[in-house]
């Protein structure tokens, strides 16, 4: 029965799924009871199970290697990837006397459509400055933004049209709306569409005619809270040293006090600030902090101001955290 399977076409196959067989044909081999045609099967089967086991398991090996540090590249990367982004927004607050603008930061869905994104914002989400509101209609869609040499083009709904502010607050919502356009640096004037045309309704826009007047710069001279902000560095940025920090501040008469902490409080560096008076009622500051590297990742800038009594009260205190390039060399 054995040598009639030598003879069959199926005899290697037969051979390699029953290895058993192929023992006893070989040790049949070795006692000198095959014909040389067997002895040439028997030979060219084993050679064929060598091969077969070999490629397998070098198929094996393919499947599973990976280039080094593939996992951790990747890993990596989508780390690298931020999933929310903090925008600046710009609204009407209502005072006990007048109207005010107040600026607020916001955290959104990250997104390349930066602009966009803080327009929404402003349309769509909540203020949680007491007594704020958005001029915008919930319903005014964006049709578009282009910007261009600085100058942004915003394109709105005609559902834009339906707000009724009272006398003066369209003009501070429309002041609004530029404000949190030219927060982005490539953003330095704003003109306005309705339906991508700029016809003597949208010219009216809200009551006030002011849309005549396009395009708009920024202006904070009635931006009245916060007291101070920061543009520099951004929330959980990874600063190094020097560390540069910028904002604004409504007290321009007095220094600005700043300090680097660590997380437990463990004060790194200090100094001050004096804001210019370019903008009126709100003037910029700049300045540097060098300090000892930390054994720790991460702390926080503390941004206030001092008042005018001998022991510093620390008002107006604004807190960011951030995080401490551990690689950077100090300059």
């Amino acid at each position: 029965m054995i040598f009639d399977c030598l003879m069959d076409r199926c005899s290697f196959t037969f051979l390699i799924r029953h290895p058993c067989r192929l023992m006893r044909l070989q040790a049949a081999n070795e006692r000198g009871f095959l014909r040389l045609r067997d002895k040439i099967i028997i030979s060219a089967t084993i050679a064929a199970t060598i091969f077969i086991i070999g490629f397998a398991a070098g198929c094996g090996q393919i499947k599973n290697t990976q280039p080094p540090g593939g996992q951790n590249m990747i890993a990596k990367a989508q780390e690298a990837t931020p999933k929310t982004m903090d925008v600046a927004v710009y609204y009407v607050k209502k005072t006990n006397k007048d109207f005010c603008l107040v600026r607020e930061s916001h955290t959104v869905a990250y997104t390349r459509r930066v602009a966009r994104a803080a327009l929404e914002e402003l349309i769509n989400g909540q203020p949680f400055t007491e007594n704020a509101f958005t001029v915008l209609p919930r319903e005014t869609r964006i049709r578009g933004i282009s910007i261009n040499n600085g100058l942004a083009s915003v394109d709105f709904s005609s559902e834009v049209l339906k707000a009724e502010p009272e006398s003066g607050v369209g003009a501070l919502g429309i002041q609004g709306i530029v404000n949190t356009l030219t927060e982005f640096p490539t953003i330095e004037q704003v003109a306005f569409k309705v339906d991508g045309t700029l016809d003597q309704q949208a010219r009216e826009w809200w009551g006030n005619g002011s849309l005549s007047e396009t395009p708009y710069k920024r202006d904070l001279s009635n931006v009245l809270e916060p007291a101070v902000w920061i543009t520099m560095p951004v929330k959980e940025e990874l600063v190094d040293i020097p560390m540069k920090v910028a904002g604004y501040t409504r007290i321009v008469d007095a220094p600005i006090n700043l300090r680097i902490v660590t997380g437990s409080g463990v004060k790194l560096a200090e100094g001050c600030a004096r804001a210019s008076a370019d903008n009126p009622g709100r003037g910029e500051f700049s300045t540097y902090l060098k300090f000892q590297r930390p054994s720790v990742d991460s702390g926080y800038l503390e941004v206030f101001h001092c008042g005018s009594e001998k022991k510093c009260k620390e008002l107006n205190k604004v807190r960011i955290p951030i995080k401490f390039n551990q690689t950077a060399a100090t300059s």
